[in-house]
């Protein structure tokens, strides 16, 4: 793992992430004017949206994945979301993007991530 990290699928290892992928993005080394993520920051989205999904997966009992296609108006149509929470699916790959986007311009904390797993295990 990354200096002690270990990918347990634990609630408590997506601190530790939150905090890799802060210092990591390259949009948050730069000056972020462009207001976009590079393609390797929008890889390691991905990489850190898998890894996410994993752990609500492994540690919330009665979750899945669904492919939402029940609207083609809806925000999420066409992606990976997991269903089986009380006010709605959750779209990791869109909560992910917008965490990174709040850590490029330091309007979120990278701890967040584990934050973010707290609201949807409260969501049952």
């Amino acid at each position: 793992g990354h200096d002690g990290w270990k990918a347990d699928y634990s609630p408590t290892s997506l601190d530790m992430l939150g905090k890799w992928l802060a210092t990591n993005l390259e949009s948050r080394r730069s000056s972020f004017k462009e207001k976009k993520l590079s393609e390797s920051d929008l890889s390691l989205v991905f990489d850190v949206c898998l890894y996410l999904s994993n752990v609500l997966l492994k540690n919330i009992p009665g979750l899945s994945w669904e492919q939402e296609l029940s609207n083609k108006q809806n925000l999420d149509y066409g992606h990976a979301v997991i269903k089986g929470f009380k006010s709605m699916k959750c779209n990791p790959l869109r909560i992910v993007t917008s965490l990174a986007y709040g850590l490029t311009n330091g309007k979120s904390k990278a701890t967040r991530l584990g934050e973010i797993y707290e609201y949807w295990k409260n969501d049952r």
